[in-house]
């Protein structure tokens, strides 16, 4: 066997190593080759300072459980990417090894059992292809995102614009396939009796990507759309034009929204090419997904829509409006961000709530600029998913989603362009957490899927809440070397 690293330019240097120093995989590249390049291209480069030695492409459960053991034997560090999203860059290393899943992302559909199994490297938009080319009423709880991967997603929860009526990812989560940190291959399901493998299963719905092994595969469950189509759009305001007209829409939205439908929200600014948007206009937009048919949506709607959004809704299936949103690309090498998040519960959006955020948003032209002086035209946001409903159905314990009573799951981000501004960027994220957490459940959950790296207090409990030291116990049977670890990873028990 040979290791064998490839170039940017096509060349293979092949060096005979005997003996245990043999890594049997063929896509093993070092820096300077495109595909490295690639692999350590997260697309914000507040965090993607940190360069492994090595990136390996696996494309076999075999080739995930050879890299282990090769870590583990020669002291790597190893993390692992998938869709590469993870907001502080934590599948990234300094002089380890990522192991970079995007080759393995085959999807298979089982129609009499209505599930799909999905290798853990694949993009939530190749599953919507499959299902949507197999059945048009075929959905599955992913993310509205389609270039977020499969596996960041559902190993921190999930949050879909369907979740209101099916539950979290990790609700519908079936089987698991995992190379532990001693690279053995394991396969679990939602029904195991023996108590560490069901505490590992348990684990894994919700407790965070990259804390307990590397997953090769997971199989969940898939629903059936009652319509062909579903209704889909924006409903914009302009602040603080409509201001008014805003709160009457958001005071309807805070007192009740029925279950099959789903209003995500977000605050940021236009630069178009009129006079006022030249300059920047802040409008606030709510995404509609509404499970059913336009005139019953409508109805629903109706005291919103009264308070004269601009209105984009549209009957269509839900590929659709994925492969609209396919325009959206997260990844950039030109820019500086960072987030915070926040969980609020049901109600939690009042009037008081909103203003602080529009007030937030109203600071930040003046905060960050493009390199030559102008206006970052991409330059921050605050958004929240809506849960809620079936979500809030599951006991606090049942999955590590601690935050069960959560409707509103929010994130406040911003983008600089140069690294000067990275203080004052980040001043405003803490004045984000200043003024929101108090309007948090307990005054401090957050998603870990949001992950906040600067300085999130008591993370353990932000993220996990009651749920933390169970999951230290869980880590602390599979994994007691403590082999998966990075920042905010979770920790072994005390008594370990």
């Amino acid at each position: 066997l040979l290791y064998t690293i490839k170039f940017e330019e096509n060349q293979i240097m092949e060096e005979s190593i005997s003996g245990d120093d043999i890594l049997p995989i063929k896509e093993i590249y070092k820096p300077g080759s495109k595909q490295y390049k690639e692999t350590v291209n997260i697309g914000n480069k507040a965090y993607d300072y940190k360069r492994p030695e090595l990136v390996v492409i696996p494309k076999s459960h075999e080739d995930v459980e050879a890299t282990i053991k090769y870590a583990r034997a020669y002291k790597y560090v190893l993390t692992v990417k998938c869709g590469g999203h993870s907001y502080a860059g934590y599948c990234l290393n300094k002089g380890g090894i990522v192991l970079d899943m995007k080759e393995m992302n085959q999807v298979h559909i089982d129609d009499e059992a209505l599930t799909v199994t999905v290798q853990a490297g694949a993009l939530w938009m190749k599953v919507y292809t499959k299902l949507a080319d197999r059945c048009s009423d075929y959905i599955v709880i992913g993310g509205q995102c389609p270039k977020v991967g499969v596996s960041g997603f559902t190993l921190g929860g999930g949050l879909s614009p369907f979740s209101r009526q099916y539950g979290l990812a990790v609700d519908n989560l079936l089987k698991v396939s995992m190379v532990d940190a001693s690279g053995t291959l394991l396969h679990l399901t939602n029904e195991e009796t023996d108590p560490d493998r069901r505490g590992l299963f348990w684990a894994l719905c919700g407790g965070g990507g990259g804390n307990f092994g590397v997953v090769t595969e997971f199989t969940f469950k898939i629903h059936r759309l009652p319509n062909l189509t579903v209704v889909c759009g924006t409903l914009t305001w302009n602040l603080p034009q409509q201001k008014e007209e805003f709160t009457k829409a958001m005071d309807t939205l805070n007192n009740e929204v029925p279950r099959d439908l789903c209003i995500d929200n977000v605050w940021c600014y236009d630069y178009g090419k009129g006079k006022e948007e030249a300059q920047g206009q802040l409008k606030v937009s709510m995404t509609v997904i509404y499970n059913g048919l336009m005139e019953e949506c409508n109805d629903v709607l109706k005291e919103i829509l009264d308070q004269n959004p601009v209105n984009t809704l549209k009957k269509m299936h839900w590929i659709k409006w994925e492969q609209m949103e396919m325009s959206f690309d997260p990844h950039s090498d030109e820019i500086f961000y960072h987030h915070a998040s926040f969980i609020m519960g049901e109600h939690g959006i009042t009037t008081e709530v909103s203003d602080k955020i529009s007030q937030l948003m109203e600071e930040v032209p003046a905060l960050v600029t493009e390199k030559k002086g102008s206006v970052m035209k991409k330059n921050a946001h605050i958004l929240w998913d809506q849960i809620g409903k079936q979500t809030a159905t599951v006991p606090a314990d049942d999955t590590p989603f601690y935050w069960r009573e959560g409707e509103y799951v929010m994130t406040a981000a911003i983008y600089w362009s140069k690294k000067e501004q990275k203080e004052v960027a980040l001043q405003w994220t803490e004045k984000c957490k200043e003024v929101l957490t108090p309007f948090a459940l307990d005054g401090k959950a957050a998603y870990v899927n949001y992950i906040d790296e600067y300085s999130l207090e008591n993370w353990q409990e932000a993220y996990y809440g009651g749920n933390y030291s169970r999951l230290c116990g869980i880590k602390s049977r599979w994994d007691p070397e403590n082999f998966f670890h990075f920042k905010q990873s979770i920790e072994l028990s005390p008594a370990s």
